[in-house]
């Protein structure tokens, strides 16, 4: 078989020559230390808070794991109240658009 790439071995098994990571959609705090849940996990309410004074068009948008959007809520202020108490227990994602940048954390609901 040809191997002009050197993508087989000789016994014919792939080998990987190099590897490029990049993270996911989902944050981890270390990276985005700024954006945080208060009371995550949660019950009847959480809080959305942001390291910022100042935000324009602000905007949370709540999913379900199955992709299906079940809030949206204008962020106004570096705090935001987020009343969970008709949301069903499981993980959500919250979607966290801030002065043109967007931030996805994810929120167990209790």
């Amino acid at each position: 078989m040809p191997n002009p790439q050197k993508v087989f071995n000789n016994h014919g098994l792939s080998a990987i020559t190099s590897m490029k990571v990049s993270s996911t959609g989902i944050s981890n705090d270390r990276l985005n230390p700024g954006v945080e849940i208060i009371s995550n996990p949660a019950k009847g309410e959480c809080i959305l808070s942001i390291a910022t004074e100042n935000i324009e068009n602000g905007l949370l948008t709540i999913y379900k794991l199955d992709g299906q959007k079940r809030n949206e809520i204008k962020i106004f202020s570096p705090q935001t109240k987020i009343d969970l108490r008709s949301f069903t227990p499981g993980i959500y994602l919250l979607q966290v658009k801030i002065n043109n940048s967007l931030f996805t954390k994810r929120l167990i609901k209790n």
